[in-house]
């Protein structure tokens, strides 16, 4: 029986009815770190209980395009189709992932695997079984990666971080003292490095729980201490592609305040916050902060409005995207495969 499912990470609840069953010992993905020893187990191509051993090869991969939220272990243990949902082990036998896909050229293994840490799916577990949906943080501000460039434009000196492009009104964000061009360096006492890291922290954090966040503003540190919102369910969305694919990009309302900082005053849609590596949007010209203002020719005015046209969307057909950048309006095709 299905109890529930999330999309955005690819985790489904199933509850077996049975007698005897005894269940893993959970581990600490946590505590994972690159050359140790890894076990997967499933049943590849249908052989059924198949074990095989390998390493973890990284941590923290993100990009990948299978999720919205990914914080992948990944594993040369070998992982071939019929793996997927099963458990990736220590050396101890503790479950510290769930295998969900590999990347390959030719359909089967090559090497790269890889597995959602049990500590991010736990926590969406557990949501779906208490709630039956779950529940994310929130912020409430728009965030870019920083890179070498945009520290210089900002007169930092380090590499890794989060700019924050606009801070959206009656927000947590807003009423903790966060400012357009704040560069978030470290959430609860860890360091973040790019967007992935710091919207999945964000994600994980419980809602109303009192959060201290590190800043640059200038070339001085500032700790601010926010009380995180619950996200909510419109605010973005990842667009379905026709036939079950993914666009590969994060969009959000164009809020009053936004349109003021892009320049897209008086205008409807949709403006593009994030884009997946290795997606469909990605092989376009199609770039952070575009504003969307038709999909297949039909007018779009939210992010539910977009949800909508996508999902008429034709199995197998592009998709015809109507975009603004700066001044300049032009047709996109994003291809469907």
């Amino acid at each position: 029986k299905i109890i529930g499912t999330d999309p955005q990470t690819d985790l489904a609840v199933v509850k077996i009815e049975g007698e005897n069953l005894i269940p893993a010992k959970m581990g600490d993905s946590d505590e994972m770190k690159p050359g140790q020893w890894a076990i997967a187990v499933g049943n590849p191509f249908g052989l059924t209980s198949t074990v095989s051993l390998g390493v973890i090869s990284a941590i923290g991969r993100s990009g990948v395009g299978i999720a919205q939220y990914e914080n992948f272990i990944q594993t040369d243990a070998a992982i071939n189709p019929g793996n997927s949902g099963g458990p990736l082990l220590n050396i101890k036998g503790e479950v510290i992932g769930i295998n969900t896909a590999i990347f390959t050229r030719t359909g089967g293994y090559q090497g790269i695997g890889f597995a959602i840490p049990v500590n991010m799916a736990k926590s969406v577990l557990r949501d779906l079984i208490e709630k039956g949906k779950v529940t994310r943080g929130w912020l409430g501000v728009v965030i870019q990666n920083l890179d070498p460039s945009l520290a210089k434009q900002f007169d930092v000196d380090v590499t890794e971080g989060v700019l924050i492009s606009d801070v959206q009104d009656d927000s947590p964000a807003k009423e903790a003292g966060f400012e357009r061009g704040d560069i978030v360096i470290e959430y609860n006492g860890r360091k973040i490095a790019d967007i992935n890291e710091l919207r999945n922290k964000v994600a994980q954090t419980e809602v109303g729980k009192k959060t201290k966040v590190k800043v640059l503003r200038g070339s001085k540190e500032k700790t601010l201490t926010v009380k995180i919102g619950e996200q909510p369910a419109d605010l973005f969305a990842t667009g379905p592609f026709p036939g079950g694919k993914d666009l590969g990009m994060t969009v959000q309302d164009l809020t009053e305040e936004l349109a003021g900082s892009l320049g897209y005053e008086g205008e409807s849609g949709v403006v593009v916050s994030a884009i997946e590596q290795g997606s469909p949007a990605a092989e376009t010209d199609i770039k952070e902060g575009d504003l969307i203002k038709e999909v297949n020719r039909e007018k779009i005015v939210n992010v539910k409005g977009f949800k909508q046209a996508l999902r008429k969307s034709e199995k197998g057909k592009d998709v015809l995207l109507l975009i603004r950048r700066g001044m300049h309006t032009r047709f996109v095709i994003i291809k469907s495969e």
